[in-house]
């Protein structure tokens, strides 16, 4: 049920002790007798993490396979945004924002939103290479 949930939760900005939370309520009102199972906020955070890296896994192997064969048109985007540090300081880092449109179907794909030393040309460059060369797109691109 933890890893079933967690990816809509985590869409939905409900943080894991609220979702450990609601788990709880859910199966203590289907008679599930907590203390008998291992159900903690610390097991919710593990098959939390391992099932959004599965779904997110997954996804990336069906871009590559959707995309293998199709020329597309690159759009890259650069925005400074604040991102709390491991001392709780918010501190200014830029990220690239990196997607594709298969120019025969005009889906879109968005590929990464990697973070980045700073928006140069060069930063920004080799941020779009690097995402390129994992989906193995670098030869697909026909636009940008």
């Amino acid at each position: 049920m933890i890893a079933s949930t967690s990816h809509l939760f985590n869409r939905y900005n409900v943080g894991i002790t609220g979702q450990t939370a609601i788990l709880a309520a859910i199966s203590r009102c289907g008679g599930v007798n907590l203390e008998k199972i291992c159900f903690s906020r610390s097991t919710v955070a593990k098959f939390r993490k391992e099932a959004i890296s599965e779904i997110a896994q997954k996804e990336r192997e069906n871009i590559k396979e959707t995309l293998k064969y199709s020329k597309v048109c690159l759009h890259i985007d650069t925005k400074l945004v604040d991102q709390l540090d491991a001392d709780f300081i918010i501190r200014k880092k830029e990220r690239l924002a990196i997607n594709v449109i298969d120019l025969a179907t005009r889906q879109d794909h968005l590929l990464g939103i990697p973070f980045i030393p700073s928006a140069k040309g060069l930063d920004v460059a080799l941020g779009v290479v690097q995402i390129l060369e994992d989906y193995n797109l670098e030869e697909n691109v026909v636009a940008v």
